[in-house]
């Protein structure tokens, strides 16, 4: 999540007390009443680490870092 930069989705704008049906929206709509916004870090198995390291770094990028960093930590502490 981002600090929101502005308007979001127009279509996923719902009429005051009437809940939205999609999920996506809703998840959008509890995002924007916190002034974040919802960010693809892109796909392929890996986007936790990509969703950790953009909040880390600020950068989805060094997303193979802290997976290797994360793995090393299981293997040094296996309880």
């Amino acid at each position: 999540m981002e600090s929101n930069p502005g308007p979001g989705n127009e279509y996923c704008k719902s009429v005051p007390f009437i809940p939205p049906t999609n999920s996506v929206c809703l998840l959008e709509l509890r995002l924007s009443q916190l002034r974040r916004t919802a960010l693809d870090v892109g796909r392929g198995g890996d986007c936790f680490f990509r969703g950790v390291s953009h909040q880390l770094n600020g950068n989805p990028n060094s997303h193979f870092y802290v997976h290797s960093v994360g793995i090393q930590y299981f293997v040094n502490h296996p309880e």
